[in-house]
This record gives structure tokens, sequence and C-alpha cells, in this order.
């Protein structure tokens, strides 16, 4: 489901259907404008709080990253990939060989192995860029992660900003009920999270 189709169907669970509707301008392009626009808005930066939220939980999705070993040996994970939630691994550039690894700081990791100038590849879990367009979709299918789980939640935000909490907190459930339903593919990854800093 795209973004608006969220948004559509979160305006439908809270009885906005009727408000949240396309207008078009003197040229004919439909967009949402005024008390529209300000309900997308809400319902958009809801959709990308649960959006986050279930990357975090466990559908965090992998890929490869190619980085050069600088001198020293160490990478600063929070340079190489400023996205990244958690190390799975890193692997020779024709990844056939899996080096080992050990955090020098919370985002510091030190490749013993690995030659400086030498590409390796890092096998990193990312939290995904939040959704802005209104064609955007998320990248989890929705056998994962349903679509109600967004719907919620926005549905919780609408009701919270117009301070009818009894309301909010009924969606509220319902989103922490359908958060825990959903069906992590991190697996092993929420292990090789960054390590937490140390307490002082």
């Amino acid at each position: 489901m795209t973004l608006d189709s969220l948004c559509q169907m979160a305006a439908r669970c809270a009885d906005r259907s009727d408000e949240f509707v396309k207008t078009a301008d003197e040229n004919g392009n439909s967009a949402y404008r005024g008390e529209a626009a300000m309900l997308f808005a809400l319902f958009r930066d809801a959709i990308n709080e649960a959006y986050a939220e279930i990357a975090r939980t466990g559908l965090m999705p992998g890929r490869f990253v190619a980085v050069t070993v600088p001198e020293g040996g160490v990478i600063k994970l929070d340079e190489a990939v400023p996205e990244a939630a958690a190390l799975e691994g890193v692997w020779s550039a024709d990844r056939t060989r899996q080096y080992g690894y050990r955090f020098v700081s919370r985002f510091e990791v030190k490749i013993p192995e690995a030659r400086p100038g030498q590409q390796v590849l890092l096998h990193v879990h990312c939290i995904p860029a939040p959704l802005d367009a209104e064609d955007d979709e998320p990248v989890f299918s929705e056998a994962a992660a349903e679509p109600m789980i967004y719907v919620s939640l926005a549905v919780a935000r609408l009701w919270q900003s117009e301070r009818r909490l009894g309301a909010a907190q009924t969606w509220l459930t319902e989103y922490y009920r359908l958060l825990r339903n959903v069906r992590t593919s991190a697996g092993h990854a929420a292990a090789h999270r960054f390590p937490r800093p140390w307490f002082r």
C-alpha cells in the first residue's frame, strides 16, 4: 500500500474521509489543501513513526556496503553507513571470506585481518528512509507488517491532537497489539545491534 492509501484508510477509520479529499487548482493538479493537507501531514508523521518502530522491532532490511579499510583498520560506521542500526558481519569484496571484527567504541569497528586500503563489505541492517511522497510504499511486505499497524497509530495521533484521549487510547492499544505480532525477519540481527554506550 502507498502512503496515500494508508492515509485514506486512516481517514476512513477516523470518520474523516469527507474532509480528507484532494482539490484541483486552476491547472487541474489535484492535491491536499487546507484541512486535508494538515490531516495528511499528521497521518504521514504517525505512519513514519510506526514505520521506524517496525524496523527497530525486528524488520530491519539488510544490505552490503563496500568500504575501504583506513590506516589502523578501524572503520567509523556512523560515517560509512549513517543509517545502519546493526552490523551483521564483515566480508571480503568477493564475499568468499568473512572477517572477524570487534567494536572499539559504539560506532567504530576494528577488523584485525584486513589490510589498510583493502576493500571490504559490511553487512548492515538499516532503518529505511521515511515515506514522504504520496506514492511511497513501505519496504516491508503486508504479510510481515499489516497496514493496520500504520493506520492505528495514525488514528491514535489524530485523536491525541484533538484531546480525545479515550479514543486515542483504544487505537494505541490496537497499535501495540499489532506491533507485537510483527513477523521478525531480523532474527539474529538483533544480537548484532551496535553496543550501547557505557553508563558513567
